[in-house]
C-alpha cells in the first residue's frame, strides 16, 4: 500500500492520500452489460461487497455508469409495473362508481388488456427494445382507451333510453361516436407521431409504437365493445341511473353558465393563468443529472457523492488527439502540448486528474529515479529519447496493454481520459463548450492536429439537448 501511495499516477484516481479512500476499478465485458444478466451481475458484486463489509467493518461504495444504469433500470421496471396496476385499479374504481355495473368495468378493462398486449407485440415486430419511454405506453393506453369506452357506453345508454332497442342502440353508437372518436384518436396519434422526426432513436421508436397503439386502441374499442354488449342482456334502469345524476348535471349546468353568461370573466381568468404559466415556461432550463431518477437519500446517490468528494467524479470524458503522423504522440513537442493542456485542466474543480499516455511516461520517469515522487513529470530532452525508446521496445505485456489503451498501434493518435462530477447537464454543457474546448484550442496549436471531445458525458449532454428540443 505504501508503494502504491508513492505512485503519483494513482493520486485521486485509485486512492486519495489525504483521507485514505481507495478505489477498486472493475472492467466488465460489454456483452454482459448489454444482456439481461446485467442486473444479476451487479447484485453478485454487491453481495461480495457485503461479505467484505462483514469481515472488515468497512462499507464499500458502488458507482459507475453500468451500475447506475442497472439500478435505475431495475427501479423503473418495478415502478412501471406498479403504475400499470395502480392505473388499472383506479380506472376500474372510477368506472364502477360512475356506471354502477360490473360489466361496464369488465369489458373496457378486457379491451385495454388486449391493446397493451398488442403494443408490446409491436415493439417485438419492429425489432425494438423496451425502454423507459415504451414502458410508459401501457399506462398511457389506459388513459387513452378508457375515454373511448366511456364515450361509447354513455351514448349506448342514451340511445337505449330513447327507444329500448339494444341492436339499434349499438348500431347508432358506431355511426355517431365512431367518427368523433376517430378524430380525437387520430389527432392524439399524430401528436405522438411527431416524435418520429426527432434525432434520438428512443424518441423515434416511442413515436412509432405509440401512434400505432393509439389507433389500434380506437379500432379495438369501436369493434369489440359493441360485440361484447350484444352478448349480454340490455341495460337495466340501475345501469341507466348515471344519466340523471344531479351532481353531474349540476356541474354541467355550471359550466354552461360560465361559457354563456360569464364569458368576459372566463376569458380574463384564462388569460391571467396563461401569462403566469408562460413566465414559468420561459424560466425552464434543460437541467438533468445522471441519477435524477433516484431519491436524494438513496444509496447509489450517496455513493456518487462519496466519490465526487474523494475522487472528484465518475462521468467519463475522453479527449482524442490525432497527430496525423506516425509516432506523432511520442514527439517531445506533442508531449509538451499535452502536458500544458492537462495542467490547465487541473484548475477546473469538477474535473479529476487525467490519465493518458503522458501519465505513463511521467510514471516511467519516476520509476527510473528509484520511485522518487519528486521526479514524476515530463522528461527533459536528455531523458526523453531513452525513456520513450524503452517504453516502445518493452517486453512487459502489462505495460504494452496499458499503452494500447491510450495510444493506437501506429503511435499516431492517443486519448486523454478524464472523470467529471455530475454537476447537471446545463453546467456540463457549459463546462465542455466554455472551459474544455477553449483550453484545447489554446494548448494544441499545431494546425495538423485534430482534437475531438467524446465520452459518455458528451453523449449525456447531447441526449438532454435532443430531449429539450423534443
Amino acid at each position: 500500500m505504501a508503494f502504491a501511495q508513492n505512485q503519483r499516477i494513482y493520486d485521486r484516481v485509485l486512492f486519495n492520500a489525504q483521507n485514505k479512500a481507495l478505489a477498486l476499478i472493475l472492467s466488465i465485458d460489454r456483452a454482459a452489460i448489454e444482456s439481461a444478466r446485467r442486473q444479476s451481475l451487479m447484485e453478485e458484486i454487491q453481495a461480495l461487497g457485503a461479505k467484505f463489509e462483514a469481515q472488515t467493518k468497512i462499507a464499500p461504495h458502488y458507482v459507475g455508469i453500468p451500475f447506475v444504469r442497472s439500478i435505475i433500470a431495475g427501479k423503473v421496471a418495478s415502478e412501471l409495473r406498479q403504475l400499470l396496476i395502480l392505473s388499472g385499479i383506479a380506472t376500474a374504481i372510477i368506472l364502477f362508481a360512475f356506471f354502477r355495473s360490473f360489466i361496464s368495468v369488465l369489458f373496457p378493462m378486457i379491451i385495454i388488456g388486449i391493446v397493451v398486449i398488442w403494443s408490446v407485440g409491436f415493439v417485438v415486430i419492429f425489432g425494438f427494445k423496451i425502454t423507459i419511454l415504451t414502458g410508459l405506453l401501457p399506462p398511457i393506453l389506459v388513459v387513452i382507451g378508457i375515454p373511448n369506452c366511456v364515450y361509447l357506453l354513455n351514448k349506448y345508454h342514451q340511445e337505449y333510453l330513447l327507444h329500448q332497442n339494444q341492436a339499434r342502440a349499438l348500431g347508432r353508437i358506431i355511426r355517431k361516436i365512431g367518427i368523433v372518436a376517430f378524430m380525437t384518436n387520430a389527432t392524439t396519434a399524430i401528436g405522438f407521431a411527431v416524435f418520429i422526426l426527432m434525432e434520438n432513436q428512443n424518441l423515434r421508436e416511442f413515436g412509432i409504437i405509440s401512434s400505432l397503439s393509439i389507433m389500434v386502441t380506437y379500432l379495438a374499442s369501436i369493434i369489440l365493445l359493441p360485440i361484447f354488449y350484444s352478448l349480454v342482456p340490455p341495460p337495466t334502469p340501475r345501469h341507466l341511473a348515471h344519466l340523471e345524476r344531479r351532481p353531474l348535471n349540476w356541474m354541467l349546468d355550471f359550466l354552461d353558465f360560465l361559457v354563456f353568461k360569464r364569458r368576459r370573466l372566463t376569458y380574463a381568468i384564462v388569460l391571467v393563468i396563461t401569462i403566469v404559466f408562460l413566465i414559468g415556461f420561459w424560466q425552464l432550463r434543460p437541467l438533468s443529472y445522471m441519477v435524477d431518477n433516484l431519491p436524494e437519500d438513496s444509496a447509489p446517490k450517496q455513493d456518487m457523492r462519496f466519490f465526487e468528494k474523494h475522487f472528484t467524479g465518475i462521468m467519463p470524458l475522453e479527449i482524442v488527439v490525432d497527430t496525423k503522423r506516425r509516432k506523432g504522440v511520442m514527439q517531445q513537442n506533442t508531449l509538451k502540448q499535452i502536458d500544458q493542456f492537462e495542467a490547465s485542466l487541473a484548475e477546473v474543480a469538477p474535473i479529476a486528474p487525467p490519465l493518458s499516455l503522458l501519465s505513463l511516461i511521467k510514471a516511467s520517469r519516476q520509476a527510473f529515479y528509484g520511485q522518487n515522487a519528486e521526479f514524476y513529470g515530463l522528461p527533459n530532452n536528455r531523458e526523453a529519447p531513452f525513456l520513450l525508446r524503452y517504453m516502445e521496445n518493452s517486453q512487459d505485456t502489462s505495460q504494452k496493454a496499458y499503452l494500447a489503451t491510450f495510444a493506437d498501434s501506429l503511435g499516431q493518435s492517443m486519448r486523454i481520459s478524464l472523470k467529471v462530477a455530475d454537476i447537471g447537464s446545463y453546467r456540463l454543457d457549459s463546462l465542455i463548450e466554455q472551459v474544455v474546448k477553449p483550453r484545447i484550442r489554446q494548448s494544441f496549436k499545431d494546425p495538423r492536429f485534430e482534437v475531438k471531445v467524446t465520452g459518455t458525458t458528451l453523449i449525456f449532454c447531447g441526449v438532454m439537448t435532443t430531449w429539450c428540443k423534443a
